[in-house]
């Protein structure tokens, strides 16, 4: 049961945990690798993603301080956009210009 987490232990769901966990073996999901094993074959990909979301929340961060003139809160929650979900939140703020404070403002 490598990699595979069961819902064991959450009220109504703890059996379907244990049910799904042994289909998904039955089936052998995952292509029959193990989680290291996955890791070395897509390692390239796991490390560009990881720069993208430093680059991302760097970029959230700067963004929204800016944009909001000096709001800590806004810096704080487009970081923590900009890090998560880097491939979503670059292309919003380079939309609404990058570290431009918002119109009417």
């Amino acid at each position: 049961m490598d990699g595979i987490r069961s819902l064991t232990g959450f009220g109504a769901l703890a059996g379907l945990g244990a049910a799904a966990d042994d289909a998904a073996l039955a089936e052998g999901s995952g292509a029959g690798l193990t989680e290291n094993q996955w890791y070395a074959a897509n390692r390239r990909w796991v490390l560009f993603y990881s720069a993208l979301g430093v680059v991302g929340g760097a970029a959230g961060i700067y963004h929204g301080y800016r944009r909001n003139r000096g709001s800590v809160g806004w810096a704080l929650g487009w970081g923590f956009v900009g890090s998560v979900f880097p491939v979503i939140a670059l292309p919003i703020m380079l939309a609404q210009g990058f570290g431009k404070r918002k119109r009417g403002r």
